[in-house]
């Protein structure tokens, strides 16, 4: 939500976003003193004319409660530096929670330019999250089918002398299900290499990674992503497996969310309604454009849910409700040493419910979390509890008997 400041005028979040239409109005208003000095208005003030506007926020206080309860708990005990967790509305793009920790005392806040909104301000690098883009471009452009199979041989594959491993190895050939289901880095880059690193990069861009999103709150940032043409064989392999480009929490969870919706990107709202006084404006559903079509859509949808049922997302599992979703454990990147760090860890659950026509989608995220750092362990289960508290809220039709 933000805070104001010493003048009441909006200095961070929402509050800044919409301070024009909050803030009020600035009047003249000439005063004399009595005998004892008090202060006396010549004119009478009328206080709901000086007031701002009401704001309605499409945030649901109880998501947003179930979120942040789920979130802590679980980062109180794994000890990530940060961590977030989003609820969207796939069909919408309503954002019903989102959460940030640590949380920061407004009051003890001395430089404003120290708050960030870590889901729309900080790039991080996704992980195998963002396997989706390259599986969904293939299918979508018709380089692959759902029933191919790719060899990933040992589980080590060296690409211009750069050595990429498969953590979740079973066999040396695996179905375009498998490769999603135990995420493998050496399917999908050979499902990228398929596509091509031109049309892999349209791709990129039409799902809305490089790009802001227009969510309603200041600080968003695009996050990075070199031009295609730049590319070494080596950068083309990383991207495919989420390594090498920088994205942010609310990119990843509105491209799940397109998935969700049949193929259509949408825009993240936070604003519901602005009203009060003579004035009232309702912001709209906004569709962005269509990425991939209905049946390409439902493929993934297939594939998302072939990974929570048998691959590595299965303590994501709910009982009454099917689920879709994705793990990613991504390695930080160690500026310092100029190599990826094989101490600190991003790990991520982005998630749907239920399967085949969902009604939300969670994003959880711990960064750098101590000890256990694998997504399977840490993140999904985070997803479950967070996603099935809200099913339950919202009474969301069971699907399972």
């Amino acid at each position: 939500m933000g805070i104001v400041d010493k003048d009441s005028k909006g200095a961070y979040g929402i509050e800044q976003y919409l301070d024009s239409f909050l803030y009020g109005t600035d009047v003249a208003v000439k005063q004399v003193r009595d005998g004892a000095g008090n202060l006396i208005s010549e004119d009478v003030i009328d206080q709901k004319a000086l007031g701002g506007l009401d704001v309605k926020l499409t945030i649901d206080m109880n998501i947003q409660f179930i979120a942040e309860q789920e979130l802590k708990r679980a980062a109180a005990l794994n000890g990530a530096r940060k961590a977030a967790a989003i609820v969207q509305n796939p069909k919408t793009g309503e954002i019903l929670a989102m959460v940030c920790l640590p949380e920061v005392s407004m009051s003890k806040v001395k430089n404003i330019d120290l708050l960030r909104n870590y889901a729309v301000s900080d790039m991080i690098e996704p992980g195998s999250t963002f396997k989706i883009i390259a599986v969904a471009a293939a299918l979508e452009e018709e380089k692959i089918n759902i029933n191919n199979s790719f060899s990933v041989g040992d589980g080590k594959m060296t690409i211009s002398g750069h050595t990429i491993s498969d953590d979740h190895y079973i066999k040396s050939n695996l179905t375009v299900s498998e490769i999603m289901a135990f995420s493998s880095n050496i399917g999908t880059v050979k499902i990228a290499q398929k596509l091509g690193r031109n049309l892999f990069y349209t791709y990129i861009r039409k799902f809305g990674f490089y790009s802001l999103t227009g969510i309603d709150i200041p600080g968003e940032t695009r996050g990075s992503l070199s031009e295609v043409s730049a590319w070494r064989a080596s950068d083309f392999a990383s991207i495919a497996f989420g390594q090498g480009i920088g994205v942010t929490a609310i990119q990843i969870i509105n491209s799940y969310s397109a998935i969700a919706n049949d193929g259509i990107l949408m825009k993240p709202v936070l604003i519901k309604e602005i009203g009060g006084k003579d004035y009232s404006e309702t912001y709209g559903i906004k569709q962005i454009r269509r990425v991939i079509s209905p049946q390409t859509a439902a493929a993934m949808r297939k594939l998302l849910k072939d990974t929570v049922d048998f691959g590595t997302g299965r303590a994501a599992k709910i009982e009454d409700w099917s689920v879709g979703g994705k793990t990613g454990t991504a390695q930080k990147f160690d500026k310092s040493r100029n190599e990826y760090s094989k101490r600190r860890y991003l790990a991520s659950f982005c998630g749907m419910l239920p399967a085949q026509d969902p009604e939300i989608v969670v994003l959880v995220i711990f960064d750098e979390p101590r000890g256990d750092y694998y997504a399977s362990s840490i993140a999904a289960p985070v997803f479950k509890r967070i996603a099935e508290r809200t099913a339950q809220y919202l009474n969301i039709k069971k699907d399972k008997k």
